[in-house]
């Protein structure tokens, strides 16, 4: 497997966690409409998960513009159409159904994906700053400053 820089993905995972969990906190309680995605009346979708999502993925690819990613609201999307070894998973407001009614029990889901394994997993409460991150078979545990 070609080596990759896990310290920079840690960073920009964190820098993307802060920047989605921004828009989610400016949104938290004043959403004006909430939709359903397809048939199922309990899959709920809201404007945050697309701004969150947008955010996301606009940080991750100013730092590495040749990643792939796989996000929840948008897709896939590698660059220039073609194959990278390294792709991001997002889940840009996990929790979707609390966050609309209010209830601040609610995350953002990021894992890094290189050649098929996945090398780094993070997840964030915006609402509280409670954050996780997991790497090479270690668990960090950090608080929003």
């Amino acid at each position: 497997m070609p080596a990759i820089n896990l310290d920079k993905i840690e960073q920009v995972a964190v820098e993307a966690h802060r920047a989605g969990g921004r828009v989610l906190r400016r949104r938290f309680r004043r959403l004006t409409r909430i939709d359903i995605k397809g048939r199922n009346t309990a899959d709920l979708i809201t404007v945050a998960d697309h701004e969150s999502e947008a955010t996301v993925v606009a940080t991750i690819h100013r730092h590495f513009p040749d990643h792939a990613i796989l996000a929840e609201e948008s897709g896939e999307n590698k660059p220039r159409g073609r194959s990278t070894p390294t792709r991001w998973i997002i889940d840009p407001l996990d929790g979707t159904t609390n966050y609309s009614h209010g209830v601040p029990i609610y995350s953002i889901s990021i894992a890094v994906e290189h050649e098929g394994a996945v090398v780094l997993g993070s997840v964030s409460n915006p609402h509280t700053g409670e954050f996780f991150l997991a790497r090479g078979g270690f668990l960090s545990i950090m608080r929003r400053e």
